[in-house]
């Protein structure tokens, strides 16, 4: 099971660097050089490459297209294949501009979900189209009489506390469908078969993001029991204040920048990273959203000019990598659209790209403040030179579109295209600082699925940076446990930590999965470092080597002391327990986890599988991901 911070993505194109011309150049260049100057070398370069590289406002919807898959969908239909017609329905509703084919397209995906039994769904479909009030008359007709069905199968299906639950995932995560079920439960209140007021208590509890019960007052997404520290060896580093016990809450933390992967943008909130059957598209470009509270969410944040940039990729057929994409999601959230980049580049700090200082241990940490995202750490001194002219090319392409389309036009009076002006060569070396920042501090997001199309119950959604997680340091023995929920991040203790001791991530690669000499290749590659965990430096033994008698295991307590048979009780359980997902099957791996760390020492075989899986039991127990039937 991989819990890697690290998507393969994020390795430097093997075709951005083979210029050994420019390799030489840029090893006999100082960081700062670099850091100023790299984008403004490769730049003609770049443009060379692209020559023929253009963004007319050629819109990326195809009204013709999306009414072809809207037929073929009909077809699709018509002979049974329910699985199909969705996707096409999908790829009809993702290309169609907001006309009344919109509307038809939508109509149609109500009938099939409808046919899914997700009513509610349908109904989000169905008053999005009433609420657009264009369609004619016999329509709308149509639509307000699937309205009707669809609201009395609803009525009967929530009175299932079953089916209730089963749907409590989206009923909390999106808004539309919260508002829908919220006036399908009041309309029927009387036929139901509990009280409608009692459903946060009894539901949500469950199935809401977890609580940090003690806030921190200088770390707002973490817990007062945690501290970021620093010393002469480690530098930065996150730190127990106080004794902490195992499974608690440490930080809970939204992204200050994600983007989603490019297959995921069909069945998620390219947003909030949610699962979602009735997804609205950007009038614009490919992105859909799982409500209209995301959408417009998403454009006062960053998505109104970057939806230019997106439309135009999509129309061409560009390959852009995910990579590409959050770096100039994160360069345009942090200088608002460019209307702050001269006062940035006019700014005695902010005006040097190398710049690079740490914040104020003392003081409210704002991940949203621009000096904080200016002075996320980058490795630029640990980057080689072939790595550092790849990651110059890759910003010299987004500073070639930027220009492409017109982005600097609002920001100076002329422009040549060949030739980079002061502000443009200042954007380069932002892009290419954002380049070098996401590389390091991005962690993959990931949801846990049961469901028929997905082989793998661990399904990657997208890449985000968490500003508060990014601090805490690699063991490949690590005691802290990274889950999400939407685009959330939890972070848990994997066990108890006393007070002084050092909380510990990782970043990718495990002790008892990969051997010391592929770890370390590993981190070296990706992070420019060595790493001296315990587990390293004992070069502890694969999981297959480990230790698993529990008669021999070297123990933390006196043998004497431990109950044996009920050791060996509760491991038969372990082996016993019957496939699927429930709390009390969560309780029990929470309880022998703790009672395995407490009692053996590491590395011991049993502590290792008890933890994988309750990973993964947390994720889809907890968080109620969605499930197959």
């Amino acid at each position: 099971m991989s819990e890697s911070p690290y998507p393969s993505s994020l390795d430097p194109s093997p075709e951005d660097s083979d210029d050994s011309e420019s390799l030489l150049h840029f090893s006999t260049l100082s960081i700062e050089d670099r850091m100023r100057n790299g984008v403004i070398d490769v730049y003609p370069d770049v443009v060379e490459i692209f020559v023929d590289l253009n963004f007319p406002f050629d819109s990326y919807k195809d009204e013709q297209e999306a009414v072809d898959y809207k037929n073929i969908t009909a077809m699709l239909y018509s002979t049974g294949q329910g699985n199909k017609a969705m996707k096409n329905i999908l790829l009809s509703i993702n290309l169609c501009p907001d006309t009344i084919n919109l509307d038809y397209s939508l109509g149609f995906r109500s009938w099939i979900l409808f046919s899914m039994s997700d009513y509610i769904s349908a109904l989000v479909d169905i008053n999005r189209i009433l609420r657009s009030k264009r369609g004619p008359a016999d329509f709308v007709f149509q639509m307000n009489k699937q309205k009707t069905r669809c609201i009395t199968e609803a009525s009967t299906k929530l009175q299932d506390m079953t089916y209730f639950k089963h749907q409590q995932h989206r009923t909390i995560t999106n808004p539309d469908v919260y508002n829908t079920t919220m006036y399908l439960i009041k309309l029927f209140r009387r036929k139901l078969k509990f009280r409608p007021d009692d459903i946060d208590i009894n539901f949500n509890k469950s199935f809401r993001i977890p609580t940090i019960y003690s806030k921190n007052n200088l770390l707002p997404n973490a817990s007062s029991k945690i501290k970021i520290a620093r010393n002469v060896v480690k530098k930065r580093f996150v730190q127990a204040v106080t004794d902490i016990s195992i499974g608690e809450v440490l930080i809970v933390e939204k992204p200050l920048v994600c983007m989603i992967y490019s297959n995921n943008v069909l069945t998620h909130c390219s947003h909030c990273f949610v699962r979602c059957t009735a997804l609205i598209p950007c009038e614009v470009c490919s992105l859909m959203f799982c409500s209209e509270a995301c959408y417009n969410e998403a454009k006062d944040r960053y998505h109104r000019f970057e939806c230019r940039f997106f439309q135009h990729v999509e129309a061409q057929k560009l390959t852009v990598t995910i990579f590409k994409l959050i770096v100039l999601r994160l360069f345009l959230m942090a200088t608002m659209d460019g209307t702050q980049l001269r006062n940035l580049m006019n700014d005695e700090v902010y005006g040097n790209p190398c710049s690079n200082k740490d914040f104020n241990y003392d003081e409210v940490y704002v991940p949203e403040d621009y000096f904080n995202i200016h002075n996320l750490e980058d490795n630029a001194d640990k980057v080689t030179p072939d790595t550092w002219h790849a990651y110059s090319v890759q910003a010299s392409f987004l500073l070639l579109c930027l220009k492409k389309m017109s982005f600097f036009d609002q920001l100076q009076a002329e422009q040549n295209e060949n030739v980079l002006s002061e502000l443009e060569s200042y954007a380069g070396s932002l892009l290419l600082k954002f380049t070098l920042c996401i590389a390091v501090n991005v962690h993959e997001v990931v949801e846990y699925v049961d469901l028929p199309e997905i082989a793998d119950k661990e399904h990657s959604v997208g890449i985000a940076l968490y500003p508060t997680v990014r601090f805490a340091n690699h063991s490949c023995d690590q005691n802290l446990l990274r889950f999400f929920h939407k685009n959330y991040i939890v972070v848990r203790s994997l066990r108890s930590i006393s007070a002084g001791e050092e909380l510990f991530d990782n970043y990718g690669t495990f002790y008892w999965n990969s051997t010391l000499k592929k770890r370390q290749s590993f981190f070296k590659k990706h992070y420019y470092f060595k790493c001296e965990c315990i587990a390293c430096e004992e070069n502890w033994p694969l999981l297959t080597d480990l230790p698993f008698d529990f008669s021999v295991a070297p123990c933390l307590i006196p043998r004497e002391e431990i109950n044996m048979d009920q050791v060996r009780e509760w491991a038969q359980k372990y082996s016993d327990l019957e496939p699927g997902f429930s709390n009390q099957t969560l309780a029990f791996y929470y309880m022998y986890l703790n009672f395995l760390y407490k009692t053996f020492q590491k590395p011991f075989k049993e502590q290792v599988l008890v933890r994988t899986v309750y990973n993964c039991y947390y994720h889809i127990v907890i968080f109620n991901f969605p499930q197959g039937k």
